[in-house]
């Protein structure tokens, strides 16, 4: 066969496909099921951080706490701060607050 040029966001050995390539930290697969041989970007912050493959791992995947298309969904125990998924507090400091918070009613009560 004859050799393919490595996609727009793609990393190949050799400069072509070849073997494999790996898709650079801020790309992704295409969402599209029409597009299976491209890839498109993904969200990156100014100083590069994003959520789709940031290892560039040989086996594409989203940062903890990020899945679905484009690492776009937060996984459960997360949040969206901007555009980032969070880690939930731990459920020591909002059990916490909620005693505080019904000891005080209960005081008010009393």
């Amino acid at each position: 066969g004859s050799c393919q040029p490595c996609l727009k966001g793609g990393r190949c050995d050799g400069g072509d496909l070849g073997q494999h390539m790996i898709i650079r930290a801020g790309w992704a697969p295409s969402p599209d099921q029409f597009n299976l041989s491209g890839l498109v970007p993904c969200f990156s912050d100014k100083n590069g951080k994003t959520a789709c493959n940031p290892n560039e791992d040989v086996e594409w995947s989203c940062s903890h706490g990020h899945e679905g298309r484009l690492c776009s969904k937060c996984s459960s125990s997360f949040y969206r701060l901007r555009n980032f998924c969070v880690s939930c507090p731990k459920t020591i400091i909002s059990f916490s607050i909620v005693s505080v918070v019904l000891a005080l009613l209960l005081a008010y009560v009393i």
